[in-house]
């Protein structure tokens, strides 16, 4: 998605960066029901999700006059 992104942008560069990416758990979750799977599905999803999405539009903002990110 960076390349295409870049296509359209062409020398200008990116200004700003939202990353909207995240899960949570609805309800209340007992310490005995959070299964290594549940915490490691919330883990890649809310820490390595906006990480990748970061380290591969990064280098998209080399040119801009403003450098902005947001994550939510």
């Amino acid at each position: 998605m960076a390349k295409e992104v870049k296509g359209i942008l062409g020398d200008k560069g990116l200004d700003i960066l939202i990353s909207n990416i995240g899960i949570g758990q609805e309800g209340f979750l007992r310490p005995h029901e959070a299964t290594a799977e549940i915490l490691s599905q919330q883990f890649e999803v809310n820490v390595i999700g906006p990480h990748l999405i970061t380290t591969n539009f990064v280098p998209l903002m080399k040119n801009a006059e403003q450098k902005i990110i947001v994550n939510t």
